[in-house]
């Protein structure tokens, strides 16, 4: 018989979580698995990729007249419309296993199936804790909630050691790293020279990206004060791009970076479904959050073989090996960040070795196969052997490198 999974998250939007959904459903879904998602708010830009896989991804209906609303009437109409449609869902459906990836996806649907006994509840925490000190409530209810879950999942061990002190017992915490598809880095169809010449950028620009959404933790800010303290020592010429959905603060990082005068250098570009390729024409990667889980755009940059330069938050130093890799740097420090950014852009030939030894490291740990395995091996051993800690199941996981990456 085929076990059904409801993995639930707030939105198919495009950010590191929703793409990391979409690259694994698909392949959860060739193991037997009936896989749907259930999406809080709406179904997102990503939606479509995994419907043209044959995956289920529904979300309810809100009314023009309820978003219409006033902001706390609309909230409150929306939470209460979001509930029903998700014990519809889940009465409907009968998933063995519901998997909730993402604080409100928790907080909502974690409470809404507790009353369904017969399935297994697992939670990915992706990301610090921080946002907890902001959300007494939250954090109180999240502590409660753990109690009520079969597996708690972390993507790096820093995220596993912070569930831990919020007493989420040792025998459901999970480690469960990231995966990353090989195939669009190895394949030919990013044409460097043309994609270039779209953004308007000379063969021997120097290219510096950083793929993260908009928002005030992932650090544009200090960026931006690194490049311009070393800007007139980089070669030249040289471009930043900047590739993530804005959650309102680009306005102001665009008046930020005419302030410093380095308007000339920096293009924005949204969201983008060609990241690969984008990386593909770049020197340099740059993560510079103040917080992080593990994050995908480092994993994804050593893919594209390129030096990484990401600040010391989250798994950082799970995924990058410092003075091997990249070089890891402390948060908030725009000089340090800076330095290390100009180290790589003033030598090529460290730029290659990084790069080179990077796509190698990715490759080995970071493997989509890898990630899809332990995910298939935790359900099974879910069902099969309840008895088991969560660690001890996936630890029995045999391990071995993408085929794709072995190439």
């Amino acid at each position: 018989m085929t076990q059904k999974i409801l993995y639930v998250i707030g939105s198919l939007n495009i950010g590191g979580t929703e793409r990391h959904l979409v690259r694994i459903l698909p392949e959860i879904k060739k193991h037997g698995y009936e896989v749907s998602v259930f999406a809080l708010r709406e179904k997102g830009d990503l939606s479509k990729v995994l419907e043209q896989e044959g995956i289920e991804v529904s979300t309810p209906y809100f009314s023009k007249f309820v978003l219409d609303l006033p902001v706390v009437l609309k909230k409150v109409i929306m939470l209460f419309v979001m509930a029903v449609a998700f014990v519809r869902r889940i009465m409907t459906k009968r998933p063995e296993i519901v998997h909730f990836f993402l604080p409100e996806s928790y907080l909502v649907g974690g409470v809404l199936s507790l009353p369904f006994r017969n399935t297994l509840r697992i939670m990915s925490r992706r990301s610090q804790n921080k946002y907890q000190n902001r959300y007494p409530l939250l954090a109180r209810t999240e502590k409660w909630l753990h109690g009520n879950m079969d597996a708690i999942l972390g993507n790096s061990k820093l995220v596993c050691a912070e569930l831990l002190t919020e007493g989420v017992p040792e025998a459901r915490i999970g480690l469960i790293y990231n995966g990353v598809d090989m195939r669009p880095y190895r394949s030919a169809q990013a044409q460097p020279k043309d994609l270039r010449k779209s953004l308007g950028l000379e063969e021997n620009t120097l290219v510096i990206s950083i793929v993260a959404n908009l928002i005030p933790y992932k650090g544009h800010d200090d960026l931006l004060d690194a490049l311009s303290l070393i800007c007139s020592k980089l070669p030249q010429p040289w471009s930043l791009l900047c590739i993530g959905k804005d959650s309102g603060i680009l306005q102001s990082l665009k008046e930020k970076t005419a302030a410093l005068q380095l308007q000339e250098n920096v293009i924005w570009l949204g969201q983008r479904r060609d990241v690969h390729s984008l990386l593909q024409i770049s020197d340099i990667g740059v993560l510079s959050s103040h917080e992080e889980g593990l994050a995908n755009a480092i994993i994804e940059g050593m893919m594209a073989g390129l030096p990484m330069v990401a600040t010391d938050v989250g798994g950082a130093r799970e995924s990058i090996l410092d003075g091997q890799t990249g070089f890891i740097v402390p948060p908030a420090m725009p000089e340090d960040l800076g330095k290390a950014i100009l180290a790589l852009a003033a030598d090529e030939g460290l730029r290659t070795k990084m790069g080179q030894a990077g796509q190698r490291y990715a490759c080995e740990k970071f493997s989509l196969d890898s990630c899809v395995g332990q995910y298939v091996g935790l359900y099974r051993g879910l069902v099969a052997t309840p008895h088991l800690s969560v660690s001890d199941i996936l630890i029995s996981l045999p391990q071995g490198l993408s085929k794709t990456c072995a190439e």
